[in-house]
């Protein structure tokens, strides 16, 4: 089991960008909620994961809601309108795209908004 929640713990700390403190607190959480159940590794991580998951994150919903989908089953286009920073792999997108900084990023957010096009424009990338 202790093979399960550190893979667990290591692909979580990276999604969600925890804090020390934050990441000894999901573990305790994913110790506690794995304790008892008699499983392989794989199955662990997976419910640990799941478990692991933020509740906001946990419902899919509707494109037409303005809502992005977690169905990791079905690709969609993402939506390349706003910029998300709480998102690491918009972050790391639009750093690359606009050729920036995390921060330079940021700033422009900050000043202008989380518009894509506002932040090109102020930005100045084409």
């Amino acid at each position: 089991m202790q093979a399960a929640i550190d893979r667990v713990m290591q692909t979580f700390v990276m999604m969600a960008s925890l804090t020390p403190e934050d990441a000894e607190a999901a573990r305790e959480r994913l110790t506690a909620h794995l304790a008892g159940m008699d499983a392989d590794e794989k199955t662990l991580a997976v419910e640990g994961l799941r478990s692991a998951r933020p509740r906001s994150c946990r419902q899919t919903t509707d494109r037409k809601e303005g809502l992005m989908t977690d169905n990791l089953t079905t690709r969609e286009q993402p939506d390349r309108s706003t910029i998300n920073m709480n998102q690491i792999h918009e972050v790391r997108y639009w750093t690359k795209h606009l050729n920036v900084s995390k921060q330079e990023l940021q700033k422009a957010i900050e000043k202008v908004g989380n518009s894509a096009a506002a932040v090109r424009n102020e930005l100045a990338v084409d």
